[in-house]
């Protein structure tokens, strides 16, 4: 009876985690969403990714408007499925109980105007191989992507200020 209600009590916070994280995925923003599809699709067109890979959950998730375009950061972890790479859009394809675990690091700068991709970066890992030391690698590399085409001090003012004159 034990087993049988430790188990019950498994599956239910199992449940309510995946539900918490499947909205938080369906609160993203259009170019949250865009950098999102960008890295997955990077990370599935690695010649030593075989499987394909779900979202299993959202850490972070920022945008912010500069000078220059928006800036998107997203920190999530993949969740191995039993389909191929090729197959992953699939709505049968399901989570492996013991398949491998990535985390994905992406920043991305989109152009202001347009919204088209100007610059990027994705770190995907998997979770037991994410180090202090890489995680300060990811935040200097975002930083990077963050200020990329950046002029001044990024006061309020100066893309009007900017604009006038360019």
């Amino acid at each position: 009876m034990r087993h049988l209600l430790a188990a019950f009590w498994l599956g239910a916070t199992i449940f309510v985690v995946a539900v918490v994280d499947q909205a938080k995925l369906e609160k993203l923003s259009d170019l949250q969403q865009k950098a999102l599809d960008h890295t997955l699709d990077t990370y599935h067109s690695s010649p030593q990714v075989q499987n394909g890979f779900k979202v299993l959950s959202m850490q972070e998730q920022t945008e912010t408007e500069f000078s220059a375009g928006t800036f998107v950061r997203l920190q999530f972890n993949l969740k191995q499925t039993n389909c191929k790479k090729q197959q992953r859009k699939r709505k049968s394809c399901k989570i492996v109980r013991n398949g491998r675990e990535i985390n994905c690091s992406a920043c991305y700068k989109f152009a202001l105007q347009d919204e088209k991709l100007s610059v990027s970066y994705v770190d995907c890992v998997l979770v037991q191989q994410l180090e202090k030391e890489r995680e300060d690698t990811r935040n200097t590399e975002c930083m990077e992507v963050q200020d990329k085409d950046e002029t001044g001090l990024n006061f309020p003012g100066v893309f009007g200020f900017s604009k006038s004159y360019s």
